[in-house]
């Protein structure tokens, strides 16, 4: 089915770049704040764990019953998906800033299903973790476009994902040490990582806006 739409799109529209105006991203700062912007990507990515620390931790500490950890990681995902759908309206109403409000929740995820173990708490975290993917998932891809000119966009993605991933790797494999080791100390990681992604996307979202509103 996904190579069918694939097929269907690239007939309908074999120059995609045809679609976008010529007046897009022709700014020299651009690029600078897209350092600044992968920056940001990757403090936060270091401190967003991944959804298996998060099952275990609930299995483990007998905050969730196993058979009901595919409940939780549904009810995620239903969250993830129209957070989604949600952060991307209010992308293109206020551009870049709006990550900086979903960093802020989605930092809440460590504190609330690893300090206590308590399943209402739990599952707050997991919305609030959730809320963290839905963001990865729509605006943190959309806004490379806007950074970027579209000759280099595909080199972007490229760099922004090796970065993004690597981060993410590091920070996995730094609170997978520090479970063992102190529930403190990772949430305080977790927190403080993503946290400290929040004035350089506030930087990015304003410079950007300033910017394009310059270019009108």
């Amino acid at each position: 089915m996904n190579l069918a739409l694939v097929l269907t799109a690239r007939t309908k529209f074999p120059r995609p770049e045809t679609l976008e105006s010529a007046e897009h991203h022709d700014h020299p700062q651009l690029g600078g704040l897209f350092r600044w912007y992968v920056a940001g990507a990757m403090l936060m990515a270091l401190g967003f764990a991944d959804w298996a620390l998060i099952a275990f931790h609930a299995s483990r500490t007998g905050a969730l019953e196993a058979s009901t950890l595919p409940l939780l990681y549904a009810g995620a995902m239903a969250v993830d998906a129209l957070g989604a759908l949600a952060f991307g309206a209010l992308f293109d109403r206020h551009g870049l800033l709006v990550l900086a409000g979903t960093t802020v929740i989605s930092a809440l995820f460590a504190p609330l299903t690893f300090l206590v173990p308590s399943t209402s708490l739990m599952v707050v975290g997991a919305a609030c973790w959730a809320v963290g993917m839905g963001a990865q998932d729509s605006i943190y891809k959309a806004a490379v476009a806007k950074l970027v000119p579209k000759e280099e966009r595909g080199r972007a993605y490229g760099l922004f994902f090796a970065f993004f991933g690597l981060a993410w790797w590091i920070g996995s494999a730094t609170m997978d040490w520090l479970y063992e080791r102190s529930m403190t100390a990772l949430v305080v990681f977790s927190v403080v990582t993503q946290l400290a992604a929040v004035p350089l996307l506030l930087f990015v979202g304003l410079r950007l806006r300033r910017l394009e509103g310059a270019r009108r």
